[in-house]
């Protein structure tokens, strides 16, 4: 072994060399761990705007089927579809309360509490208003029944529409920034490995080099 370092020199560079690649794999190694968290970490803020984005999608999905019903029944003159239709309409408003329900307990977020208070706030008079065209409707007053859903109901549909509108939105906006900032990172993480294997291969050139000189000189 003294024979292949005869010289202080070149076995303290080679050491130096030596410490540098091994400092090199430490490095990389913690980068990498730490990217990948970060990424993880991310992933997971981005379903948790997803998931609300669908479940606010589908708020909106139940209250144009409603309307689609209220059409429905304003089309129809029997007894037994009127029943059904009511039926669907109900079925779909415990559904529809259910879900915002479980979105202003889990998902509600600062930026989205404005719109779910609006939708609050005006729900309740749209499906009074409702109810008084499936009530006209009902006692055959079709005309009455088609002008007000027409009229006073369309402008009333869309103040409760339009701020679920605005939370999917916003939601999906996020979850997109989200995904985003995830392939940042992993690009960050791909230029670090890419940097460290072209230093660790350098290092490794230079202990070659140095080993071989020795060997040479010896």
């Amino acid at each position: 072994m003294a024979k292949f370092f005869p010289k202080l020199k070149n076995r303290t560079s080679i050491i130096t060399s030596y410490t540098i690649l091994i400092i090199i794999i430490v490095t990389v190694g913690l980068v990498g761990a730490a990217g990948l968290n970060r990424i993880i970490y991310i992933s997971d803020q981005a379903k948790d705007n997803l998931i609300p984005a669908v479940e606010s999608a589908k708020i909106a999905e139940k209250l144009y089927q409603n309307r689609l019903y209220v059409e429905q029944h304003i089309a129809s003159s029997s007894g037994i579809e009127y029943q059904s239709i009511e039926g669907n309409i109900n079925r779909n408003y415990r559904q529809i309360d259910s879900l915002v329900v479980v979105y202003s307990e889990i998902y509600s977020a600062r930026e989205s509490e404005n719109n779910l208070l609006k939708y609050r706030n005006q729900i309740v008079k749209y499906r009074g208003l409702e109810r008084q065209v499936i009530q006209l409707s009902r006692i055959t007053d079709k005309k009455q029944a088609q002008a007000i859903f027409l009229g006073q109901s369309v402008e009333m549909f869309q103040s409760i529409i339009e701020p679920i509108h605005s939370i999917t939105d916003y939601h999906i906006r996020a979850g997109e920034q989200k995904y985003q900032s995830a392939k940042v990172v992993a690009g960050y993480i791909k230029l670090v490995l890419y940097m460290s294997i072209g230093l660790a291969f350098v290092t490794l050139v230079i202990l070659g080099t140095i080993a071989g000189f020795s060997f040479m000189s010896d």
